[in-house]
């Protein structure tokens, strides 16, 4: 995806630099997360339901954002 993203960012440095960011951002945030289900008893079943979640809540801020309501936050 990484990959895909720099190849279409071509003269705009930073959106493809943005994109690894969030990656990043998502992985840790992830891994974070998912430790804090295991830690809180839920067994090592826990961490994909935290990722079902995580992307649920991105899918959500994608429509919302693809929608136009967002126009006015930029």
């Amino acid at each position: 995806m990484t990959t895909r993203m720099t190849d279409h960012a071509q003269g705009v440095p930073p959106a493809a630099r943005a994109n690894v960011s969030a990656s990043n951002a998502g992985n840790a945030v992830g891994a974070w997360l998912g430790g804090i289900a295991i830690s809180a008893g839920r067994g090592r079943t826990a961490p994909p339901y935290v990722g079902a979640g995580m992307v649920a809540a991105a899918l959500v801020t994608m429509v919302w954002a693809a929608s136009g309501r967002a126009e006015g936050l930029t």
